[in-house]
């Protein structure tokens, strides 16, 4: 069973209300979950304040998590190290 929770918001979208506890729906779907697949395009790899705040709210869970770089084929293989590093920067 694969549940696409809904997305996290990026630049003035996170400052817009939710009428829910986005931490706390996260939170529910991860224990409950077998697995937690986090999926960036390569070509707008952005890690917002929610993503962040998302990830560092999970850590019993990070044995769950795995990263996909979307689009992967689009971009040479010297690009890809490249955004694959910074992303671990900034994760």
């Amino acid at each position: 069973l694969i549940v696409d929770t809904p997305g996290i918001l990026t630049g003035e979208k996170q400052t817009i209300g939710r009428s829910y506890n986005y931490q706390e729906v996260l939170e529910w779907f991860a224990e409950r979950s077998d697995m937690i697949i986090l999926m960036f395009d390569v070509q707008k790899i952005d890690v917002s304040d929610e993503l962040s705040a998302a990830i560092k709210s999970l850590p019993k869970h990070y044995n769950k998590v795995r990263v996909i770089l979307n689009k992967a084929d689009s971009i040479s293989q010297q690009n890809l190290v490249k955004v694959y590093g910074a992303l671990l920067w900034n994760l």
